[in-house]
């Protein structure tokens, strides 16, 4: 019966049903007050309804009890994050791992607070984490091909696919020309509505959407620490535009320059009324 209430405000949690949740876990702990799982449970329901203050007093009496449990050091990094001390965060990510070393989502989490404060050479390495945990979407691609590590490639074809949504390709697309500088034979797999976009800005590459990939010597994750620029702020900087526009079509310039856009000879279009 005291199992079942906490399991039962696990699943209520997972339906975003933090008000009965709650209930639920302030329900086994009557029952139990020593069960620290469930009142770590409590306190992720309180952390996920705003109340940061009494998430961690939970989280705090579970350490009091049972100071080596991972995922209590591993929730109080998290509610640092949210409030933006991230040194903090860090330093309970680690304790986290350090017992319990298979708690993928503090790894996970621990490269998000790298990267957030700059240290991108760590926080690319800890951001293959992603992978094992459960959250991630889209999952790791299974192919039968080896993943690129940095090599330089004499007739393979390198595979660059998107991971998660429009705007991160468009911002890691500044990759891909140091993949052409390299001399390697490129293939990128983008969101079909980026496919006109990229195809006109990197002519060298074929641009491709979800196609079979069977024929491909090699594939690449695009955010491989062993690949993947350390500096990749200077993307967003200081660089020429790599993305070139659509060509405008007469129609769609202003007045004045209508009638030098079509070939001589021709008239500028009249509506009549």
């Amino acid at each position: 019966m005291r199992s079942s209430r906490d399991n039962l405000g696990n699943a209520l949690q997972s339906q975003d049903k933090l008000d009965e949740a709650v209930a639920s876990y302030q329900r086994a702990l009557e029952l139990d007050p020593g069960k620290y799982e469930a009142l770590h449970n409590l306190g992720n329901a309180l952390q996920a309804q705003g109340k940061l203050d009494e998430a961690m007093s939970c989280y705090e009496r579970v350490l009091a009890v049972q100071p080596a449990y991972a995922k209590a050091h591993y929730s109080i990094g998290c509610l640092h994050h949210a409030l933006g001390d991230l040194d903090e965060a860090l330093v309970c990510y680690r304790v986290a791992r350090a017992l319990e070393p298979d708690l993928v989502q503090a790894g996970f989490s621990e490269s998000l607070a790298q990267l957030l404060q700059g240290d991108f050479a760590a926080g690319w390495l800890n951001f293959e984490w992603r992978w094992q945990t459960k959250e991630h979407n889209p999952p790791m691609r299974a192919y039968p091909q080896p993943l690129w590590t940095g090599e330089k490639l004499a007739r393979e074809r390198l595979l660059v696919w998107g991971e998660q949504g429009v705007g991160d390709e468009i911002m890691f697309a500044g990759l891909i020309p140091d993949v052409i500088r390299s001399g390697t034979r490129c293939v990128l797999d983008c969101d079909a509505r980026l496919k006109p976009l990229f195809a006109r800005s990197f002519p060298s590459v074929e641009v491709i959407s979800n196609k079979d990939f069977g024929g491909l010597a090699v594939t690449m994750n695009s955010t491989s620490p062993r690949t993947c620029p350390a500096e990749v702020c200077q993307l967003c900087s200081g660089q020429p535009a790599l993305l070139l526009p659509r060509p405008a079509h007469p129609t769609s310039l202003p007045m004045r320059e209508r009638a030098t856009a079509f070939a001589p000879g021709m008239r500028m279009p009249i509506e009549h009324g």
